[in-house]
């Protein structure tokens, strides 16, 4: 909701005395936070859409377990959404590999679009990526995150952080380069 936190408040707490307009408003207000988080995790627009969708139906089947005093509004719906996210991983088999480790990761901090999004040739190099490379270089790079949140989030040591996501630029170097020439 660009960042009006009392105006924010005032929707939750209109939602929760049963302001249907309010909970609507409140999901408007944040679907382009969720479908461009959801895009950078799957780099896949439909997959992005699909779980956007399902994560706005959940909410509103789920908005009296929402408690503002433990998290802002945009965090708890990206965690439905990551976590539709990774059912939908589980059970179709896209993300086979897919660790436990990487459910606990966090939201990005900036919602603005980023150069992963609107550079077709990284983000088909970024896709290419396996998951233990790919999702701590976005939570870094696209996310905002420290290395520090990262290594709690993802449950690893700060050094292991450290070498996916050098090693993650550099696979992401030569893919480029190799693509150049």
């Amino acid at each position: 909701m660009s960042g009006d936190s009392g105006a924010e408040m005032q929707l939750v707490r209109e939602a929760q005395n049963g302001g249907d307009y309010a909970l609507a408003r409140l999901l408007q207000e944040n679907y382009a936070v969720v479908f461009r988080f959801m895009r950078k995790l799957t780099l896949d627009p439909q997959l992005a859409a699909d779980v956007t969708q399902d994560c706005m139906e959940r909410a509103i089947e789920k908005f009296s377990l929402f408690d503002p005093q433990k998290s802002a509004f945009s965090t708890w719906l990206i965690t439905i959404a990551k976590n539709l996210w990774i059912e939908e991983c589980r059970r179709s088999g896209r993300r086979r590999k897919l660790s436990e480790k990487y459910a606990d990761f966090y939201t990005p901090t900036a919602d603005t679009t980023t150069e992963f999004e609107q550079n077709d040739e990284l983000s088909c190099a970024i896709k290419a990526l396996d998951n233990k490379h790919r999702v701590p270089l976005l939570m870094k790079h696209a996310g905002g995150y420290s290395y520090e949140e990262i290594a709690r989030a993802l449950k690893i040591p700060l050094g292991t952080v450290k070498s996916r996501i050098s090693n993650g630029i550099k696979i992401l170097k030569k893919e480029l380069e190799n693509n150049d020439g």
